[in-house]
C-alpha cells in the first residue's frame, strides 16, 4: 500500500515541505534496515539513547529523500 506525503502529512498532524503528491510505500525508523531508498519514508525519532535526526544525511546520501523530523 502507498500513501502520499500529503496524506501522511495530514494523518501525523504534520507540515510538508516539498512535494505532497510523492508516494511512499515503506517507512523506515531504523537506517540500517534500508532497502529502497526510493519508496522510503524515515521517521527520525529520538530516545534517551539515540537521535535519528544524526542518521539523516547518510540516509540523504543513500536515496532517502522523505523524512519526518521534529526539528530542522
Amino acid at each position: 500500500m502507498t500513501y502520499t506525503l500529503g496524506k501522511i502529512c495530514e494523518i501525523v498532524k504534520g507540515q510538508c515541505l516539498g512535494d505532497p503528491n510523492v508516494e511512499v510505500a515503506r517507512l523506515l525508523t531504523d537506517s540500517r534496515s534500508l532497502t529502497f531508498p526510493e519508496e522510503t519514508l524515515f521517521f527520525a525519532l529520538c530516545s534517551d539513547r539515540n537521535d535519528g535526526h544524526n542518521y539523516i544525511n547518510n540516509l540523504y546520501s543513500r536515496g532517502v529523500r522523505c523524512f519526518v523530523v521534529n526539528h530542522i
